[in-house]
């Protein structure tokens, strides 16, 4: 599963489309349940903005600085060197 998902990652990167739609879709059922908590009228709205959101952290997303367990058990030293990359 972590190997497709960094698969797509990669190929959303590199502008595939069909992926980036994959990624969104992915991610859509938490979306609109998180939406669920707003108003109707600003559920649209809202939603496009986390798809934007969604693409836009896609594109930033740094495959060469992928936490491992080790990161999660110590964060600050990776915070650290991530930062000053």
């Amino acid at each position: 599963m972590a190997h497709a998902l960094l698969s797509l990652i990669q190929k959303a990167k590199n502008e595939d489309e069909e992926a980036i739609l994959f990624l969104i879709n992915k991610f859509s059922p938490k979306i609109m349940r998180s939406l669920q908590q707003t108003t109707y009228q600003e559920q649209e709205d809202l939603r496009q903005e986390i798809h934007l959101k969604i693409i836009e952290a896609v594109r930033k997303y740094d495959l060469e600085q992928i936490p491992d367990i080790w990161n999660f058990i110590n964060p600050d030293d990776f915070s650290a060197r991530t930062m000053s990359s």
